[in-house]
């Protein structure tokens, strides 16, 4: 008896023990951060907590960006870290309101589409296995920045303490306690250390659930073009023990999964987009303040700061132009299935076939973006012109200040 292929949107059953190995590291990535995936009732009370304490570590640093309002280079680091820290505060609420997209999109991740062709299967098969060397490099690569982070700064408040000592705290805080006392000493250290986990913990996470989202439009993608253009292959496998009567349906038959397929990726990435909106808009509005806080430090005379912060400089902006241009490639996915459309052997198909691709360019004109929640699309242009207007800033912020002088 013959088994009937499952067709459709399915989970990748043929994974090797390799590639599940690479998954899992990634999930274990996500969780280093995310919380969407536990119970409802832990859920909701870890995300008051985590809302609970960064907004009152976001005032406090609030308090300490004003008392160094007179010594600018303190005053720049305060800023920063008060900006990263409202971004701690509000991420944990972003994901608990898409915690169900959230979770969609990593698990989808995992799914792909099923023909029922084996030319189809062997070719998800091989571009698979090469997108998993790939995979298992940018595994590494963001438990090594993760590791990196925490330990440049841990190395940051040592030489802070023992040899600059600009201030004896990880970093800049002004509370009116007395820092002298140990155990104030100690309880104030470990509440900065837990905000330092968190911060590290959920920038990795952001990246892992953007990254696994862009790896599987990428995936799809590309095995949607090829069904496209290798139509006529495709068919004849299909219609290899048919006559020529069939050919016609074979051909309709496979359009049909095509256009599925196409939905499928459609619905994810809609999915993918409304649920990161407002981070995204997050991104762009903690950017602006952060690239501008950083770069007035970095030209302040403390080397110091000048150091940390440039530290930091670099880690946003490989961070944000990451975000912007997996934005900038899924609007060229949309060009690629209109090239494949236009590459297919249109002379083959009957009408039905033809007017099925025709929908999906009229679908394509349509361009997957990522957007903020005021219609800005994350891309390469968006990036440079955060850049300009964080460079027009930092220039008036200094021209003004010398001014003053």
């Amino acid at each position: 008896m013959i088994q009937k292929i499952q067709t459709g949107e399915v989970p990748i059953k043929w994974l090797t023990d390799e590639q599940i190995r690479v998954f899992g590291s990634f999930s274990w990535l996500v969780a280093v951060g995310e919380w969407f995936w536990r119970e409802r009732k832990i859920l909701k009370t870890s995300t008051y907590f985590w809302i609970a304490n960064n907004t009152i570590m976001f005032f406090a640093m609030l308090f300490t960006t004003y008392h160094y309002i007179d010594y600018f280079p303190m005053l720049a680091y305060s800023a920063h870290h008060s900006t990263l820290l409202f971004a701690d505060a509000v991420i944990p609420l972003v994901f608990y309101a898409n915690r169900r997209k959230c979770r969609y999109i990593v698990e989808r991740s995992k799914y792909s589409y099923e023909y029922g062709s084996e030319l189809m299967s062997a070719f998800a098969k091989e571009l698979l296995a090469k997108r998993t060397v790939q995979m298992r490099r940018i595994s590494w690569l963001m438990q090594f920045i993760t590791f990196s982070i925490l330990f440049v700064v841990e190395a940051f408040f040592l030489l802070e303490v023992l040899l600059l000592k600009n201030y004896k705290t990880v970093f800049p805080f002004y509370i009116g306690m007395d820092l002298d006392d140990p155990v104030v000493y100690c309880l104030v250290i470990s509440w900065q250390q837990v905000c330092v986990l968190f911060t590290t913990g959920i920038i990795t996470s952001c990246m892992v659930v953007l990254y696994l989202a862009w790896n599987h439009i990428s995936l799809e993608t590309t095995i949607l073009c090829y069904a496209i253009r290798n139509s006529k292959e495709i068919a004849e496998e299909a219609g290899a023990n048919e006559d020529d009567s069939h050919e016609s349906n074979i051909y309709v038959d496979h359009f049909r999964h095509v256009v599925k397929h196409h939905q499928m990726i459609l619905i994810y990435y809609e999915k993918f987009n409304s649920s990161l909106k407002w981070l995204t808009t997050l991104v762009f509005m903690d950017g602006i303040c952060l690239f501008v806080s950083s770069g007035l430090a970095v030209l302040a005379d403390n080397f110091g700061i000048k150091a940390k912060l440039l530290f930091f400089l670099e880690t946003q902006v490989c961070v944000i132009y990451a975000w912007c241009w997996i934005g900038q490639y899924l609007n060229d996915k949309g060009d690629q299935i209109l090239r494949a459309c236009a590459d297919a052997p249109w002379w083959c198909m009957p009408k039905p076939c033809r007017s099925t691709l025709l929908m999906i360019m009229r679908r394509c004109m349509r361009p997957m973006n990522l957007k903020t929640a005021l219609g800005t699309i994350a891309n390469r242009a968006s990036f440079m012109d955060m850049l300009t207007t964080c460079y027009q800033a930092v220039n008036i912020i200094i021209q003004t200040r010398e001014k003053i002088k």
